[in-house]
């Protein structure tokens, strides 16, 4: 990276210039100027990352130079060198962003710390920015796909979005909803081969979304959900517009398609409610053997209040507990799972602990368990569960499978808690010095801070600022007690630059001062 240095006084810009070439960590192009005009040509062209500036020099000053270079809006540190008598002049640098001081005469450890940090500092806010534009980038070219999940993940996850939350996603994918049905479609893929059902269901997508471009669609579990925009609150007006496309797509294709119609709502976090009463809807025209359109309100009463079992929500909140560890929970939901399929044909409970063991397969493969542990999972479902013929002994076995991969995931969490915490540690004792904070920390072991701040709880029971502190004072503790270091440099030594500041932390953590606790262990 490269850092500029602006004095008028060729020696002081000389000796500046010596002092970063030697002082600074890392690589870095360190260049004088005595001339601000020169200077400020360079600046435009290179864009160097920081620049320690003196703030009175003839022509153009300081002021002007960081207002120049803040038009330019690239993100460089600025350092302002100033005099005692110019300090309050220099305040008026804070609207041209300017990162920090350095009162002349300069002392060089203060101004090779200071220059370190506006470096850090340029580095990290340069890695926000690239990052930023990656997903951005991202975003724009993927903007359908990402559309394509958001759908996904309001039918089938929990919804966590704020309302607030809500609207912002609506507008960056550009989802242009104010009311809305769900709409579900189906047919009858009985004795059907597979190629014929992929193509009726390819036909079916594709009907639908050229007519109507407005709806966001989802294919799953061979029913075609829709988000069906409209302002038309009256069900009976929305409903005849739906049979009038429902006969036309029974003219072009030959299929019988049942349709089922929410309620009307305003807000996206109900879709997964709405897909439900669409369910029941379906549920009912197969009980019934009724394939017209059919609508939730007009539902039997008993329909309504029977609790319709999602087999797909079902199967995604026992892989949520299995995710957690939660062998109580697993159980009960696996349990749930087995009762609810008890009248149903051996075939259908086949099929769903065929199902549930594919998305168990799925699950498994996005998280970093061993590949030997992932093998013996496999190896025991085709062995064990996949040959059984009685349903009973099948459901138990399915047990047993479930608790020894929830095993597997508590040791694989348990072994990479042990790691984590052990980099974490191993960062603080070598960086402690340095001024560093939970980003930091975060960024080395490549987590998010919400979640290392959350982990560190959890790991330690104490907060993340609570251990630092206390790694510090116990190295000032030993300084005090072993060296005669000043009291000033054993602040800076343990990554307290201002002495004020470490002495209040210091004297409250310990009820005496640091001149104090030094005099009462030397008779120890």
């Amino acid at each position: 990276m490269k850092v500029v240095i602006i004095d008028d006084e060729p020696l002081i810009s000389d000796k500046l210039k010596r002092i970063m070439e030697t002082g600074l960590r890392g690589m870095h192009t360190v260049c004088a100027f005595t001339d601000a005009q020169t200077a400020l040509d360079y600046i435009e062209q290179e864009k160097p990352g920081v620049i320690l500036t003196d703030i009175r020099m003839p022509g153009i000053t300081g002021i002007d130079l960081a207002k120049q270079i803040n038009q330019m809006d690239y993100g460089a540190k600025i350092v302002f060198l100033t005099g005692y008598a110019e300090f309050e002049y220099a305040r008026y640098g804070i609207e041209y962003k300017v990162f920090d001081y350095l009162l002349k005469p300069v002392d060089e450890q203060e101004a090779i710390k200071c220059l370190n940090r506006a470096i850090s500092a340029f580095h990290a806010e340069q890695k926000h920015t690239e990052m930023y534009q990656i997903f951005q980038d991202y975003f724009v070219k993927n903007q359908e796909l990402i559309r394509q999940q958001f759908v996904e993940k309001l039918f089938f996850q929990p919804v966590i979005f704020s309302e607030k939350q809500m609207e912002l996603q609506k507008q960056k994918l550009r989802i242009a909803i104010n009311g809305y049905r769900v709409v579900a479609v189906t047919y009858d893929r009985n004795r059907m081969p597979l190629e014929e059902e992929s193509y009726y269901s390819y036909i079916i997508h594709e009907f639908f979304l050229k007519k109507f471009k407005e709806i966001l669609a989802l294919e799953h579990g061979g029913i075609f959900y829709m988000i069906w925009p409209t302002e038309e609150k009256t069900l009976w007006k929305f409903c005849s517009k739906l049979e009038l496309i429902r006969r036309e797509l029974a003219q072009l294709q030959p299929l019988d398609c049942m349709i089922a119609v929410s309620h009307y709502s305003e807000n996206l976090s109900d879709i997964q409610q709405m897909k439900k009463e669409v369910l029941k809807c379906l549920e009912y025209g197969k009980d019934t053997g009724c394939t017209q359109l059919l609508s939730y309100q007009d539902l039997p009463m008993e329909y309504k209040e029977n609790d319709f079992f999602d087999v797909t929500e079902a199967i995604t909140e026992l892989i949520r507990y299995l995710r957690s560890g939660n062998k109580k929970k697993i159980f009960e939901q696996m349990q749930k799972i087995i009762n609810e399929t008890e009248k149903e044909t051996e075939k259908y409970f086949n099929n769903i602990m065929e199902l549930i063991g594919a998305n168990i397969f799925l699950f498994l493969s996005g998280i970093p368990l061993d590949k030997e542990s992932k093998n013996k999972i496999t190896e025991s479902f085709e062995q064990q569960i996949h040959v059984q013929s009685e349903r009973k002994t099948k459901a138990d076995y399915m047990k047993y499978w479930l608790e020894y991969i929830a095993d597997n995931i508590q040791s694989m969490h348990n072994n990479d808690q042990n790691q984590l915490i052990q980099q974490i540690y191993k960062y603080l004792n070598d960086n402690f010095s340095q001024p560093i904070g939970l980003t930091n920390v975060s960024e080395h072991v490549n987590r998010n801070p919400s979640y290392i701040s959350r982990f560190i709880k959890q790991a330690t029971g104490r907060k993340f600022s609570e251990i630092l502190a206390e790694l510090r004072l116990e190295k000032a503790k030993k300084l005090l007690r072993s060296s005669n270091l000043k009291i000033t440099q054993i602040a800076e030594q343990v990554g307290y630059p201002n002495l004020q500041y470490f002495t209040r932390v210091f004297t409250g953590q310990m009820n005496m001062t640091p001149a104090e606790y030094r005099k009462i262990t030397t008779y120890f």
